[in-house]
C-alpha cells in the first residue's frame, strides 16, 4: 500500500511533502503560539475551538489520504475486446478505453472518467476519488479559514494595532522582513499567516474552478475540449460526484456514498430536438 500512495515522480512527491510539512507546522503554529495566547488552557473557548480544528483535520487528512488510495482504474472490470463506439484504444495499457476516460502517463494508467492529474496529492482525480478531492478542498477552504480567524485575533493581541506596517508584514512577510518592519521571530509568524491567507484564496478559486465543472456535468478535460454531451442537470452531476449518501459525506471521508454508476457506462444528455420517432 506504501508503494501505491507514494508518488511515482520527484515533480509529485514535492509537493505532498510540502504539504504534509506545512500542515505540521501550521498545527503546531495554532496549538502552540496562537490558542495560549488566545485562550484559557481547557476552558470552554479552547475546547470548542480545538474540536473544530480537529475536525476540520481529520476530515483534510481522511480526503488527502483516500484521494491518494483509491482505485482510478477499471479494476477487475472486464473491459470488451472490441472497440466499441466512442470507445478508444490506449496503446499504451493496450485496452480499449471507455468513454470520458483517459491515459495519465505520470501515474501510468487509463483512469476512468479522468479530471486532471493533482500536483498536491500526486495522483489522478477520477471517478472514484473525485468525492474525496472536492471535499479536500472543502475542509481545505475551512481549515485556512479557520486559521486566518484566529491568527488575526493572536496578531491584533500581538501588536495591538492594525496600521499599513502590520498589515505588510502580515500579507507580505518577506518584504517587511527586508524592510526591517520584523524580527526572525516575528517574520516567522508571518509567514505562516500569509500561508493561510494564500490557502484560503486558493481554495475558493479551485471549489469555485471545479464546483462550476460538476454542475455543468464536465471533467476540466473536458470543458477544454468544449464537451458538453454529458450535462444531466446540476442534481444528477452532483449524484454522479458525491453519491447517494451526499448528505453523509462531509461528516467523514470514511462514510460510504455509492456512487450511480459504473465509471464504464455514461448516460448522455437527450436532445429533444434529435428524437424524431415519438
Amino acid at each position: 500500500m506504501a508503494n501505491s500512495l507514494l508518488p511515482k515522480t520527484w515533480m509529485d512527491r514535492i509537493p505532498v511533502i510540502f504539504v504534509l510539512i506545512e500542515l505540521c507546522l501550521e498545527v503546531t503554529f495554532e496549538l502552540c503560539i496562537v490558542f495560549p495566547r488566545l485562550f484559557d488552557t481547557f476552558s470552554l473557548a479552547y475546547i470548542i475551538h480545538f474540536a473544530f480544528g480537529v475536525f476540520c483535520l481529520y476530515n483534510f487528512l481522511g480526503n488527502f489520504y483516500l484521494c491518494m488510495a483509491t482505485d482510478l482504474t477499471s479494476g477487475s472490470t472486464i473491459l470488451p475486446a472490441v472497440l466499441q463506439p466512442e470507445w478508444h484504444y490506449c496503446p499504451v495499457c493496450l485496452l480499449n478505453q471507455p468513454p470520458r476516460s483517459s491515459h495519465c502517463h505520470t501515474c501510468g494508467k487509463c483512469i476512468l472518467k479522468r479530471d486532471h492529474h493533482c500536483m498536491f496529492t500526486g495522483k489522478c482525480i477520477g471517478y472514484n476519488n473525485h468525492r474525496y478531492y472536492m471535499m479536500l478542498l472543502v475542509y481545505f477552504f475551512l481549515g485556512s479559514m479557520f486559521a486566518n480567524y484566529l491568527n488575526m485575533d493572536y496578531m491584533y493581541e500581538v501588536i495591538h494595532t492594525l496600521n499599513w506596517k502590520a498589515v505588510m508584514a502580515f500579507i507580505t512577510p518577506v518584504i517587511g522582513w527586508m524592510m526591517g518592519l520584523t524580527e526572525t521571530l516575528s517574520f516567522l509568524t508571518c509567514f505562516q499567516c500569509s500561508t493561510c491567507i494564500l490557502s484560503f484564496v486558493l481554495s475558493i478559486v479551485l471549489i469555485y474552478y471545479h464546483g462550476a465543472l460538476i454542475a455543468y456535468g464536465q471533467s476540466t478535460r473536458e470543458w477544454r475540449k468544449g464537451i458538453r454531451g454529458y450535462n444531466r442537470g446540476w442534481k444528477q452531476n452532483f449524484l454522479e460526484v458525491f453519491g447517494t449518501r451526499w448528505y453523509l459525506v462531509w461528516l467523514s471521508p470514511w462514510i460510504s456514498s455509492p456512487l450511480p454508476g459504473d465509471g464504464i457506462h455514461f448516460l448522455k444528455k437527450i436532445n429533444l430536438e434529435n428524437v424524431k420517432d415519438m
